[in-house]
């Protein structure tokens, strides 16, 4: 009693049958052939063959199923009682099966021109074979914040010329912890870069880099910044905030603080905020010991300690792109620090003021 298998049978020069058909347009594709459909008769088990013999007439046309020997085919033709023309081939008999796809499987959604989010997919590689044109699909209506990017389908609902993709975006996420982000940002980013704040409907709420590439929480103390196609359009329509590190910085410490509030704690001196020039003298570095405090402050390089070339008169001019590094500092510190900047600040410009008045400094 004979099993029976349909087969494809693809002709490249010559016959191969094929007991997926995906496989069979696969090399047809490769060979510039055709595929068609038939039937195979075997006893036993299909793995134990492997060729498989057809008559068939001189143009190729199929007169007999395939089979397992040539005898069963004679045995057929005799069955039938063909009395033409005909010749038996011999085809390889390939067993390779493309497996189907599974869900749930990832998708990049591209935008199209009229703003819609769409890929194309061949779902069906068993049937279509791997090369065939893709079929356009659409997120489903019950996709949720669908848009440019990646995302996880776990299901579709196919029609003739496209179809419906169900599942949703791939989700980002936000530091489980800030402080250990900045820990991390510390170590390995520009205090200058600007941190967005992004919450788009589909992927979530997280961090990104001034141009929207997702900075990615990989484990505590490790993250990654990811460069993504589409991140640059999520900061122009989902950016809730943006700050710059330094500021965050300075906050994760003293709340409420930023760079430019704890800069205008510190009393300036005019003479150096003007860049101010004297004759005969000029401003250089000071080793004036004033605190372990101010040490630490300018060895953080927050304040340089100068002194006029020729005179007693020490001033400190105060590092504004430094000042986030008064986070390592407590409050109480930073208070003093100010108070003694303000006040050696202050009897600074006095100082030169009065030099001026009496000619002894003269500006150029």
């Amino acid at each position: 009693m004979y099993k029976e298998r349909k087969v494809y049978v693809s002709f490249c020069g010559n016959f191969k049958v094929h007991v997926c058909e995906g496989a069979a347009r696969d090399r047809a594709y490769y060979g510039r052939g055709n595929v068609a459909s038939e039937r195979l008769l075997y006893t036993g088990a299909i793995e134990d063959l492997s060729s498989v013999y057809s008559a068939r007439e001189f143009i190729g046309r199929a007169i007999t199923s395939w089979f397992g020997t040539r005898v069963e085919v004679m045995d057929a033709l005799e069955r039938l009682g063909y009395k033409g023309n005909y010749i038996v081939v011999e085809a390889y008999l390939d067993t390779t099966e493309i497996s189907p796809v599974t869900f749930p499987m990832k998708v990049v959604f591209d935008i199209g021109k009229d703003g819609r989010p769409f890929t194309r997919l061949n779902l069906h590689p068993e049937v279509n074979g791997t090369f065939c044109k893709s079929k356009v699909y659409f997120p489903d209506k019950t996709f949720i914040g669908a848009d440019g990017g990646e995302a996880i389908i776990t299901g579709v609902k196919e029609f003739d010329r496209y179809g419906f993709l169900l599942g949703e975006m791939v989700k980002y996420e936000m530091p489980e912890d800030m402080a250990d982000f900045l820990d991390w940002a510390w170590r390995n980013m520009d205090p200058e870069d600007t941190i967005l704040t992004i919450d788009h409907p589909g992927r979530g709420r997280y961090l990104a880099t001034r141009v929207g590439d997702y900075i990615e929480p990989w484990s505590k103390g490790r993250y990654g910044v990811m460069i993504t196609m589409y991140a640059g359009e999520d900061r122009h329509r989902y950016c809730v905030s943006q700050h710059k590190l330094a500021d965050l910085f300075i906050d994760d410490v003293f709340p409420g603080e930023a760079s430019d509030t704890l800069y205008a704690k510190f009393g300036k001196s005019v003479f150096i905020l003007q860049g101010t020039r004297f004759q005969g003298t000029r401003w250089q570095q000071s080793d004036k010991y004033y605190s372990g405090l101010v040490d630490d402050a300018v060895s953080e390089g927050i304040i340089n300690q100068v002194t006029l070339s020729g005179t007693s008169i020490v001033a400190f001019d105060v590092v504004c792109s430094k000042i986030y590094r008064l986070s390592t500092f407590t409050a109480e510190e930073v208070n003093a620090l100010a108070d003694t900047v303000s006040s050696v600040n202050k009897k600074a410009d006095e100082a030169i003021a009065a030099r001026i008045r009496s000619g002894k400094l003269r500006i150029v």
